[in-house]
């Protein structure tokens, strides 16, 4: 998707490598996934599944 429809790659949250089970990060990585996922379908409506 970076390439190809030009997105910015920051949008994607980084994966975390120390504490990544803790209650704490997953809700927020949880969060920060949503709203990727949402700018995603917000730019591309039409590429979603009916």
């Amino acid at each position: 998707l970076t390439v190809e429809k030009k997105i910015d790659k920051h949008l994607l949250p980084p994966k975390k490598i120390i504490g990544k089970n803790s209650k704490s990060l997953v809700e927020k990585r949880q969060k920060e996934l949503e709203v990727y996922l949402q700018t995603l379908l917000s730019r591309f409506p039409t590429s979603t599944p009916k």
